[in-house]
């Protein structure tokens, strides 16, 4: 058999690596030291980070504790209609095709969460007098009842919506209204 094509089939000589050099006692010291300075530094800003976050958590909840809070103190005025459960009762008006509330998608459901009981007609139609579009009302009734017909807690958003009626009022008629034309806007017949 020929040399050279053992040679072939042989694995290669594995490099060899250089000694390492031993650490005095000193130069261990000094590591052991810079290691754990950096380890330490490491964990400061860590706690820095997460003390920034916490503070940031705290703050953001602050606001929207203090933003919750605003809107039930403007919700507080309003007075959305109750009616009386009629057993055949039929409503028969024009569609309504654009809302003229802020915010009617929310308005409906405040309408139906006040009246739970009432019948699907009735809670159109009082939306439809309130100045919410029909299909609007239809929709959003029944998202509301897909939901479990969750009650409303009636005091958010009042003083927005009232606010919007009277400018929206004071835009079609070009005259700003007093706060007894307002008390009257907000009554309920």
């Amino acid at each position: 058999m020929d040399n050279s094509i053992i040679g072939l089939f042989t694995a290669p000589a594995k490099p060899t690596k250089a000694p390492r050099a031993k650490l005095t006692p000193e130069q261990k010291a000094e590591k052991a030291a810079a290691t754990a300075a950096a380890k330490a530094e490491k964990t400061a800003k860590a706690e820095e980070a997460k003390a920034a976050k916490a503070a940031k958590a705290a703050k953001a909840e602050a606001e929207k504790a203090a933003k919750a809070e605003a809107e039930k103190a403007a919700m507080a005025a309003i007075q959305i209609p109750v009616l009386p459960i009629a057993e055949n009762e039929t409503v028969a008006k024009p569609i309504l095709r654009r809302s003229t509330v802020v915010k009617p998608t929310k308005m409906v459901w405040l309408i139906a969460g006040a009246n739970p009981h009432a019948r699907r007609k009735a809670v159109i139609a009082i939306c439809e007098s309130m100045g919410i579009a029909t299909h609007t009302a239809r929709t959003q009734y029944q998202l509301w009842h897909s939901a479990g017909r969750p009650l409303t807690d009636l005091s958010q958003y009042a003083d927005q919506i009232w606010a919007q009626d009277a400018a929206s009022q004071e835009e079609d008629t070009g005259e700003k209204l007093g706060s007894a034309e307002i008390d009257q806007l907000n009554s309920v017949d």
